[in-house]
């Protein structure tokens, strides 16, 4: 049916150290309800998120999580990006 909303996971990725693209909503809009950030590594990472609009850059408009340190072996949950909606082709 039309506007029905079916779950589906997303595969774990190690990030980068520079903005790239995780996720692309194809041809529907897309909701998070669970986001985890792990850091496996020895040391402290940062991370930056963004939603990033189709056709659109990571910037400063579309951050959901800035510059957050994550100690090493600690997961995060970014309650800021829990509930937000990633439009078709972003």
């Amino acid at each position: 049916m039309a506007g029905d909303i079916v779950p589906f996971s997303i595969d774990g990725a190690q990030l980068t150290a520079v903005a790239a693209t995780y996720y692309t909503a194809t041809n529907k809009r897309s909701r998070i309800d669970a986001c985890a950030l792990t850091n496996t590594t020895a040391g402290a990472i940062t991370v930056t998120m963004y939603i990033v609009p189709s056709g659109g850059a990571a910037a400063a408009s579309n951050t959901v999580l800035s510059a957050k340190s994550i100690a090493a072996g600690a997961t995060y949950i970014p309650p800021g990006v829990i509930g937000q909606w990633i439009e078709s082709g972003g």
